[in-house]
């Protein structure tokens, strides 16, 4: 009678782990995130001549695979892992080993010609984080950066140079634009969309080409960028020919890209391609895509190493009010971070009139307070009102 009551027993466990491997996802929800490094998985695997260990040790890998998706999927969004989809199963679905600490199989049964088993894993999702930063699939950074393009386009057949922030763009996007924005939003960098500069269009200073720098920090402050990418990109006709019809066409993309704050260099490059075909226009608008493409992956690159110098720095913070007047502002930033001692500049808050900043400096507010007091600003002065240990408030005054 014990007897075949445990046989039973064990008939209706293995029954209900069959129906909950039938009615439920591939993959099991990991716990809290707080938790995240252990994961339980159904991995799943075809029985080939009643060989059970080899099928339970394929089960097995399956469900490690999916245990390092899952904490992958808590790293990486999935719009990105589809994209990078091939260099994940290359650099971590194929050596799990590498990221799995250990794993313990809850439940195991045979289906038919399949054996599943659930198995609880512990991932290092620390080491899979390090491995997608390096390969820069994820940026690794505290906070992303809002980034505003300000390029001008020329391309065969037009008459003048075209720039998203009015509408002269036309219904077409400007080729260089969208590619290298594109290559910076996959890496996870957050685009300002060229509309909202075509809606406040009649509030824009007037703008000159090229744009000089203290405009572009101007529209940077105005539109709430963290770094803004000033450029230029254009189409020229190449002497080479193939028969009658078909020309060459190198695109050429200039672009540098400046912290809004601080005003420093954050990134340059200049890329050409060329491009051949019997419709110039389509042939031009290849080079400059490409082109950009091109530009867009130097500027990645750099921009990323800019924002983590850009964050490593904890600082001084000073709030500055009085910052309706972005000149004045601008000017404000440009004279404090040639101060002696300033390292770096970081915006942390803009408000209509009130901005809050992260100053890298190399002594204590009471020291920084006597140096700017030290500065001349030809339209404004400076009303510094509270000074504590690594705090400054101050006001910007109009003469």
């Amino acid at each position: 009678m014990l007897r075949l009551f445990i046989k039973q027993n064990t008939r209706i466990r293995a029954f209900a782990i069959f129906v909950i491997c039938l009615t439920c996802p591939a993959i099991l929800s990991a716990g809290p995130a707080d938790s995240e490094n252990t994961v339980e998985a159904i991995g799943t695997a075809t029985l080939h001549k009643k060989n059970v260990p080899a099928a339970r040790e394929q089960a097995i890998s399956d469900s490690l695979v999916a245990s390092v998706e899952i904490v992958t999927g808590k790293i990486v969004p999935l719009d990105a892992r589809v994209r990078n989809f091939k260099t994940l199963n290359k650099v971590l679905y194929t050596h799990t080993d590498t990221f799995v600490q250990g794993y313990k199989v809850l439940a195991e049964l045979k289906s038919g010609n399949l054996y599943r088993v659930l198995v609880q894993t512990s991932v290092r999702a620390d080491k899979i984080r390090d491995e997608l930063e390096r390969l820069g699939v994820i940026t690794g950074l505290k906070s992303i950066p809002r980034i505003l393009f300000l390029i001008a386009e020329q391309n065969i057949g037009d008459l003048s140079p075209r720039y998203s922030w009015t509408q002269n763009a036309g219904n077409t996007p400007l080729a260089s634009e969208s590619a290298m924005a594109e290559i910076l939003r996959q890496k996870g960098l957050l685009i300002i969309d060229s509309g909202a500069l075509v809606q406040q269009e009649a509030d824009m200073p007037a703008i000159t080409i090229p744009v000089d720098d203290q405009t572009a920090l101007m529209l940077g402050l105005k539109f709430q960028a963290d770094v803004v990418v000033v450029g230029s990109a254009r189409v020229i006709q190449s002497s080479n020919t193939m028969g009658v019809y078909a020309r060459a066409f190198k695109g050429v993309v200039t672009a540098r890209a400046l912290g809004t704050l601080s005003g420093a260099r954050a990134a340059k490059t200049t890329r050409a391609m060329t491009s051949a075909g019997l419709d110039a226009a389509a042939a031009g608008r290849q080079a400059l895509t490409t082109a950009g493409a091109l530009a867009g992956q130097d500027l990645t690159a750099q921009i990323i190493s800019f924002w983590k110098r850009a964050q490593s720095s904890s600082g001084l913070e000073i709030v500055v009010g009085g910052t309706r007047n972005l000149a004045d502002f601008v000017t404000f930033r440009r004279t404090i971070s040639g101060i002696e001692g300033v390292a770096s500049i970081l915006i942390k808050e803009i408000k209509p009139d009130e901005a809050i900043i992260s100053i890298d400096f190399d002594g204590n507010a009471q020291m920084l307070a006597e140096a700017m007091m030290l500065e001349t600003f030809d339209s404004f002065g400076i009303n510094i009102y509270d000074i504590s240990d690594n705090h400054i408030m101050l006001e910007l005054v109009s003469e």
